[in-house]
């Protein structure tokens, strides 16, 4: 009995000793899935904030030409859908600016142009104006002179009265002679 009873512990022996190898085995087995899950899942957030960073980065020198493409549904994709999103508000964004620096371009040259055609016309009449006073100047000339050879004409008129008169009692005192 001492002996059955011996193989049956021995038998029960082996037995826990082969569940606690199978035990450990699958303990093992499962520490290394769990590794080979947590490194897998950290090569993928690392590349995908890899990723993010990269568009982030090409964005604000810039660039809005790159395109993100988002992978799975986690928060990295979420992330990059989002980082999409901006790109394109922020392209139509500068659409928008470059549309109304086109229009402020094309305003101020034709304000330009304007200021350019005004200030052909002021010099024109700027040179009108310097020949209307020229021909002013000429004018007051000529009429100053008609005034002097009016006066002169004035003086000898009524010298030459004086001398009518001198020469009407001269003769009046001839005739009375």
């Amino acid at each position: 009995m001492l002996e059955q009873l011996d193989a049956l512990l021995a038998d029960r022996i082996a037995g826990m000793q082969r569940g606690l190898t199978i035990s450990s085995v699958v303990i093992a087995l499962a520490l290394l899935v769990a590794a080979y899950l947590f490194h897998a899942f950290r090569m993928v957030l690392e590349g995908g904030l890899k990723e993010v960073a990269f568009h982030v980065d090409a964005m604000r020198d810039g660039n809005l030409t790159t395109q993100p493409s988002p992978w799975g549904r986690d928060e990295i994709s979420q992330l990059m859908t989002t980082l999409v999103e901006m790109q394109t508000a922020l392209r139509g964004i500068v659409s928008q600016v470059r549309q109304s620096s086109n229009v402020l371009l094309h305003g101020s040259q034709e304000i330009s142009a304007g200021s350019l055609d005004l200030s052909a016309r002021t010099e024109a009449n700027a040179a009108s104006l310097e020949q209307t006073a020229a021909a002013m100047e000429e004018l007051s000339a000529s009429v100053k002179n008609t005034t002097d050879n009016s006066r002169e004409a004035a003086g000898i008129a009524a010298g030459n009265a004086t001398a009518a008169e001198r020469g009407g009692t001269i003769i009046n005192q001839v005739t009375s002679t």
